[in-house]
């Protein structure tokens, strides 16, 4: 084999590789993704805790961006609380995750029902050094882009690999 043709295949190889490692896991057809914390924040002004642990129990359906998903949320607030059941997961990245699933249990009676989204950012060190998570109840299973706040204290886990 001619070296010119050799090193073409071994560097179209080397990229298939970085792609794989790249494409988020479930997508390519390996490990399915996992979060899970027990994290402080404040949303819109009033300090907040989130506990939950969540996990990819199949690969996306085809034409789907998010996998089925098993796991909880529990959210409190000054006033508020509530359980969600969470029914998908999608990862964004290596450090990145966003699910959502309905309220199940609320102090707030209203809320029962509701959706709830979560986007979450594992920065790699405990706490207040780069997680993020934001949370976000709709009337309907939207997939809007909550705005990120900072964990401050805490640590949430994301495993995508």
């Amino acid at each position: 084999m001619k070296t010119s043709l050799k090193v073409a295949i071994s560097t179209a190889l080397a990229a298939m590789v970085v792609l794989a490692m790249a494409v988020p896991a479930f997508a390519s057809g390996g490990f399915l993704p996992k979060v899970g914390g027990d994290v402080s924040f404040v949303l819109n002004g009033l300090r907040a805790s989130a506990e939950f642990a969540v996990r990819a129990t199949g690969a996306p359906a085809a034409g789907e961006d998010h996998a089925p998903a098993t796991g909880t949320l529990a959210f409190k607030s000054k006033g508020l609380r509530y359980v969600a059941k969470i029914d998908h997961i999608h990862a964004h990245a290596a450090n990145e995750v966003h699910f959502g699933g309905s309220i199940v249990k609320s102090s707030d009676p209203s809320m029962v029902g509701k959706f709830v989204q979560v986007a979450v950012v594992d920065g790699g060190t405990p706490g207040r050094k780069g997680d993020t998570i934001s949370v976000l109840v709709t009337d309907t299973d939207t997939h809007a882009e909550p705005m990120a706040v900072p964990v401050t204290g805490g640590n949430l886990v994301v495993r995508t690999n």
